[in-house]
């Protein structure tokens, strides 16, 4: 049996005479593998600026992670080289998540990373159709602590009427919600499902990562506030309900009103109490009388004196 030698069709084959012919077409059967992926440019002209070699790479990573999710050659180590598996988990439909599994998610995460950094420098970039759908959108879970059972992190997270959790979706741009059983309500488990029979977490759906990881970063700084930080909030949040309930009332302060009185004493001129109740009131009595005295004497003696002229 003849050996099957493998084919360049890359090399141009030439008459005797010298003269150039047409490459060989190449076809998907061909026994030698192309390093080249397809549409990559492979020379790169100089002098070009940041963002080209920025568009570049986002390219190529995403032609790889197309190709890799395509094939399903997601790069797994083999059974020696791999870490030891952690405990079985399930999903909403019970089947097991195998690591072929994470591993394809992972790609899938990375590739809507990859697909956000080229909107944002290349904004005419078209998104492929698989990605438009909702199930392109970015989630993540956020469990509440069991350390902690005391705090009531539903309502912290909900607010009064539901005005704080439409300030963090608004503020982030994510869509965020409650799911899981009540701690409070042990052994009875709600009929929507496995999903909703997990332990009490926030579950947050964004169709960015920076709207994502802004969502996680609110939660986690309520969910993770010491105990004096969570008193405040349940203060504020009480006293936004009241108003929204029409019953607040502002705090009272019984303090005695400081004023001065614009009366004083006639004798000594003194503030601190009325004319009638002066000390000097005898004193100054006296001394008056001695002047009315001492007045109606020298009156007398002016009439003395001009009696005797």
């Amino acid at each position: 049996m003849e050996e099957v030698k493998e084919i360049d069709y890359k090399e141009r084959f030439t008459h005797p005479g010298g003269l150039p012919i047409h490459e060989k077409r190449v076809s998907r059967w061909d026994r030698k593998i192309r390093d080249v992926l397809p549409n990559i440019p492979v020379h790169i002209p100089p002098s070009l600026d940041e963002k080209y070699w920025d568009t570049l790479a986002i390219r190529i990573r995403y032609e790889e992670l197309q190709y890799a999710l395509g094939t399903h050659r997601l790069g797994l180590n083999t059974e020696r080289d791999r870490t030891p598996s952690p405990p079985k988990q399930y999903n909403e439909n019970q089947q097991e998540i195998t690591r072929e599994m994470r591993r394809e998610e992972k790609l899938k995460n990375e590739r809507l990373y990859v697909v956000d950094r080229a909107i944002e420098i290349y904004p005419s970039f078209r998104i492929p159709a698989e990605l438009a759908k909702p199930s392109g959108k970015r989630t993540k879970k956020i469990y509440f602590p069991k350390d902690r059972p005391d705090t009531n992190f539903i309502g912290l997270i909900i607010g009064p009427r539901g005005d704080n959790q439409k300030r963090l979706e608004k503020d982030s741009g994510a869509k965020i919600s409650i799911r899981g059983k009540d701690p409070k309500k042990l052994g009875k488990l709600s009929g929507y499902g496995d999903r909703e029979n997990e332990d009490s977490h926030v579950f947050i759906t964004a169709d960015t990562q920076e709207a994502l990881d802004l969502a996680c970063e609110e939660i986690t700084k309520i969910i993770s506030a010491p105990s004096e930080e969570i008193n405040v909030l349940k203060h504020n949040q009480l006293r936004e309900l009241a108003l929204w309930n029409g019953t607040f009332r502002e705090d009272r302060v019984y303090e005695v009103e400081q004023y001065e009185s614009g009366i004083k004493c006639g004798f000594c001129g003194d503030s601190s109490h009325a004319t009638c109740d002066c000390p000097l009131k005898k004193q100054k009595m006296n001394e008056h009388q001695q002047e009315l005295e001492k007045a109606f004497d020298e009156f007398m003696e002016k009439i003395q004196l001009q009696l005797v002229n």
